[in-house]
């Protein structure tokens, strides 16, 4: 694998107001390789940054998803039996690869992760940076510049579906933990504009719906909220097919019947209350 093909295509980020101070800090440590965790809402710019500091400094990245269902062969590798090689052979998981190729590891949803697999993230994480490939006996050592970097949602009760703690043993590992939150509202209007060129007007409403969504979620209306990247993918259909038919579409399909409900009360003071109907999942 030529290994330019992992370094990210260039994107926009916009650093929040008032904030620039700590996303140097954090930008210098990525850059420095240390081991980074970033927590956050979903859809709020934890990996987007990441990528985007990557496009920009040319620097391959690993994206690994992190979920139950991940096995501790999925990140470290595990033998393959091949009939022409008349034998096994050893394939290299994700973390694995990473490591000898000088990649930035960026763990997607870590705390989704089952404990034992990132139990094999310590040694890694530590002051010994190396792999131990308990399989073969081999050890990878993990190269001054090779950033670690971990994101997560809240572990808010059941909130997040799947999200629990971290062990204080793979916490205390982590270098640098930084919080995000959405843009403001004028900064989200104006990255809606930059990124899909919609109206000010158009953009103000959707912003003015997200948040409105948001403050309903806090106080366990709905489950789900309307997100940043939700924002984006509506917007750049809405500047073609106009709000009310591209959020049909974009939108509108992504909740459940029961947030559904809750949306529709949202919508009532924007004029789009004929996208949701009660009881109806068109």
């Amino acid at each position: 694998m030529d290994i330019n093909t992992l370094i990210p295509k260039e994107t926009d980020f916009t650093i929040p107001k008032g904030r620039e101070r700590e996303f140097e800090i954090l930008s210098n440590s990525i850059l420095s390789g240390e081991n980074i965790l970033l927590r956050g809402e979903p859809g709020c710019g934890k990996s987007a940054y990441v990528l985007h500091l990557a496009a920009k400094h040319k620097v391959p990245v690993i994206q690994i998803q992190g979920d139950g269902d991940m096995g501790v062969v999925d990140i470290v590798g595990g033998f393959q039996y091949s009939s022409l090689k008349n034998g096994t052979y050893w394939i290299d998981g994700a973390l694995s690869f990473a490591l000898r190729n000088g990649c930035w590891v960026l763990f997607d949803e870590i705390n989704m992760t089952l404990p034992e697999v990132l139990a094999r993230l310590h040694s890694v994480l530590d002051h010994r940076r190396h792999l131990d490939l308990k399989e073969t006996g081999e050890s990878i050592i993990r190269s001054s510049g090779t950033a670690f970097i971990g994101t997560m949602n809240p572990d808010d009760f059941g909130v997040h579906s799947g999200t629990k703690p971290l062990s204080p043993a793979l916490f205390s590992r982590f270098d640098i933990i930084m919080d995000f939150d959405y843009l403001s509202g004028n900064e989200e209007v104006k990255l809606l504009m930059k990124t899909s060129d919609i109206s000010l007007k158009d953009a103000q409403t959707m912003v003015s719906i997200a948040e409105k969504s948001r403050e309903a979620r806090k106080n366990l209306e709905m489950s789900l909220s309307i997100d940043t990247r939700m924002l984006i993918a509506w917007s750049k259909k809405a500047v073609q097919y106009g709000l009310k038919d591209s959020a049909r579409a974009v939108l509108v399909s992504r909740f459940s019947d029961a947030d559904k409900a809750a949306l529709r009360g949202i919508l009532v003071g924007f004029g789009l209350i004929d996208l949701v109907k009660k009881g109806s999942q068109k």
